[in-house]
C-alpha cells in the first residue's frame, strides 16, 4: 500500500491488515504508528519525512526486512532491537543518542545501517530487491535515489 505524500491523518485502518507486506507513508505528517504493530507479514515500510519519535510499536513487525525512518524527530527505537530479520535500516536526517546507535548496530551486526543526512532515500534505498518487489506489486515505475 503506498499512502506516500498523501494526509491520511489516522492510519488506524492498518490494523485490520495484519497481512501487508509493503507499506509507504513516507511525507503524510502522521506521528502514531501504533497499528502498524498488527502488521506482522511486514516485510518494507517507508516512514520517512514525517514526525514520528516513538517507534516501539514496530516491534511487532516481526517479518520486517527494510525499514526508512529517515527525517523524523526520533526518540525511541526500541522496537527495532528484536526485529531479527532486519537487513537494511535508514535512519538519514536526524541524530541518534550514542547509546540508541549502539544498541542498533549491536543488535543488528549484519544489518546494512545507514546514517546519512543527505536525503531518506540516498545511498541505495530505492535498489534493495523489496523496493523492486513492491513497485512491481503496485505497478508502478521505478525511482532512483535521489543521491
Amino acid at each position: 500500500m503506498d499512502l506516500g505524500h498523501m494526509r491520511p491523518g489516522d492510519i488506524s485502518f492498518v490494523s485490520y491488515m495484519p497481512n501487508l507486506e509493503y507499506l509507504l507513508l513516507c511525507d503524510t505528517e502522521i506521528r502514531d504508528i501504533s497499528p502498524i504493530a498488527n502488521c506482522k507479514k511486514l516485510k518494507y515500510l517507508e516512514l520517512f519525512s514525517n514526525s514520528i519519535s516513538d517507534f516501539s510499536p514496530l516491534a511487532g513487525c516481526t517479518a520486517l526486512e527494510d525499514v526508512n525512518l529517515g527525517f523524523n524527530p526520533i526518540k525511541d527505537i526500541s522496537g527495532l532491537y528484536e526485529l531479527e530479520n532486519l537487513k537494511n535500516i535508514w535512519i538519514t536526517g536526524f541524530s541518534l543518542k550514542k547509546e540508541q546507535r549502539q544498541m542498533l548496530e549491536e543488535s543488528h551486526p549484519d544489518a546494512r545501517i545507514v546514517y546519512a543526512t543527505v536525503s531518506a532515500v540516498c545511498d541505495g534505498w530505492r535498489e534493495l530487491p523489496n523496493y523492486y518487489k513492491q513497485r512491481d506489486l503496485l505497478g508502478m515505475f521505478y525511482m532512483k535515489d535521489d543521491a
